[in-house]
């Protein structure tokens, strides 16, 4: 990896930074859709992230530095976050609950705990490395993550949010982060590590909708959109159609326990 140089020595920074808070902002908002989200949910997984990522920064000091765990540490956070986002989405079978089914604080915490060490350690483990990758300028490298984060909000909310669903969007910023951790790196096995990455984007990509269908079956899962606001899901019972916001019912059609209760009144 050519860190040699200043010029190269910041794109790594970015990089943590865009990728880091692409990974909160959507695994936010997948667990918002499984955990019926609200301020206490997205305390707890607030919490564990910045628990896991501190970690992550302790457990690195310990190491040497070297441009293959540099490298390695940037490939593991990019492969974590596809599995955690499959992990979270059934997670519903491994806890007993039905689809849609509300699930208390404590399940909501075991599952933040779990679901963000995956990705934080490494990326905890980032902020060590790019520190030592540019000769201990702790303040370039706060600067550059900064700059990274910032660019990753508008890119989220203006672009992938209102075009992908929560899961493409995770692939296509894990495949440019993938990509982008290829040209740095001067290493003899990339290229298996870039098909591998590729790979598993383009499987979560492909498995968006039928794992949906996985959580939600028995029910018929007829559609399901990502807005801006959170996940839309129409399901289909015999001849009722039903609207899901964030895994809770919005409204069915026909709903005769609506029109009888308005009827008597």
């Amino acid at each position: 990896m050519g860190l040699s140089h200043d010029g190269v020595r910041k794109p790594p920074a970015f990089l943590l930074g865009f990728f880091a808070l692409s990974c909160q902002v959507l695994l936010m908002r997948e667990f918002a859709a499984h955990f019926s989200g609200n301020e206490v949910v997205f305390g707890v997984l607030l919490a564990a992230w910045l628990l896991w990522t501190g970690l992550g920064s302790i457990l690195a000091a310990r190491f040497r530095f070297s441009e293959r765990r540099f490298a390695t540490a940037y490939f593991a956070a990019i492969l974590a976050f596809p599995f955690s986002l499959g992990l979270l989405r059934l997670s519903r079978f491994a806890m007993g609950t039905l689809p849609g089914e509300a699930t208390g604080l404590a399940p909501a915490a075991l599952s933040a705990l779990l679901l963000t060490s995956l990705v934080c350690l490494p990326s905890g483990s980032l902020f060590v490395f790019n520190t030592r990758a540019s000769a201990g300028k702790l303040s370039h490298v706060y600067i550059w993550e900064a700059l990274g984060s910032t660019a990753a909000a508008c890119t989220i909310y203006f672009v992938l949010i209102p075009r992908l669903s929560n899961w493409q969007a995770a692939a296509v910023l894990g495949g440019g982060a993938a990509l982008c951790v290829f040209l740095w790196v001067d290493l003899r096995r990339r290229w298996p590590i870039l098909i591998l990455s590729m790979a598993v984007m383009a499987g979560l990509w492909i498995c968006d909708l039928p794992s949906q269908r996985l959580y939600w079956h028995p029910y018929h899962l007829v559609e399901s959109r990502d807005s801006l606001y959170g996940k839309l899901q129409m399901l289909r019972t015999a001849e009722q159609i039903s609207l899901y916001g964030n895994g809770s019912p919005v409204y069915s059609l026909p709903d005769p326990a609506s029109a009888e209760e308005a009827a008597i009144r």
